[in-house]
């Protein structure tokens, strides 16, 4: 995420998976895990994790890649290369998301109010007829943003193509297809952050077909050009 590359590639990368933005990584780097303490210099800013999450904190970026260089002797450089993507693009029926009724505000663990625009929250709940259902709200969130989120729950990157400028506010509620190839069937759906990373099965068809039906809008398989970040060195880190 400190790479800006707040997309399939953070989720997947979390997962412990290849991620298709990533390149170069050893393969102990996608499996090790490592427990970092750091603190803020006084005086940061108070971001949320809402904030970092959509790419609204640049400052924590700037002072966890300091991090990463320092610990992991990282070396990373920046390539455009084709990729397979999804396009968001407009569907044939006319588009359905709602202009935002105004800015999002979210409250700082100092309890400073922020403005914010993006996914604000999931929701786990069980359909009238018992099967897993997801929900994403978005509030003040523009096509790009919905993109973004979007790539998190799909095997490649998505790029805005709609053509709709602004922010608006709407949610997205799909079954969850726990059959598909990589579905957890005995994930918790109390837990989304968990059910998030459980793999292809919460990005099945039910999810194109529930932004179709929902917000007019449309996933289509393509190729583009896409930044990806290729590492050059990376060390496994000593301990304290």
């Amino acid at each position: 995420m400190a790479y800006n590359l707040r997309s399939a590639s953070t989720m997947k990368a979390v997962a412990g998976e290849n991620c298709p933005l990533i390149l170069g990584a050893p393969e102990w780097a996608r499996r090790q895990r490592f427990e970092i303490r750091a603190t803020l210099p006084e005086g940061s800013p108070d971001y949320t994790g809402r904030q970092f999450n959509q790419g609204q904190a640049p400052q924590l970026d700037l002072m966890i890649r300091s991090l990463l260089e320092e610990r992991f002797k990282l070396k990373i450089h920046r390539e455009t290369r084709e990729l397979p993507v999804y396009a968001l693009t407009t569907g044939k029926n006319r588009p359905k998301p709602k202009p935002a009724v105004g800015p999002a505000v979210v409250k700082t663990a100092a309890s400073e109010s922020v403005v914010f625009g993006g996914m604000y929250s999931m929701l786990a709940v069980q359909s009238p007829n018992g099967d897993p259902t997801r929900g994403m709200e978005f509030k003040a969130s523009t096509m790009q943003k919905l993109a973004d989120s979007l790539a998190a729950f799909v095997d490649r990157p998505i790029l805005d193509g709609t053509g709709l400028k602004g922010e608006f506010d709407f949610t997205i509620e799909y079954e969850l297809d726990l059959t598909a190839p990589g579905g957890d069937a005995s994930a918790d759906l109390s837990n989304p952050m968990g059910k998030m990373l459980a793999g292809p099965g919460i990005g099945g068809p039910a999810l194109f077909t529930a932004i179709q039906e929902q917000l007019g809008l449309k996933l289509e398989s393509t190729k583009a050009p896409v930044e990806v970040v290729v590492i050059d060195h990376l060390e496994r880190p000593s301990k304290n």
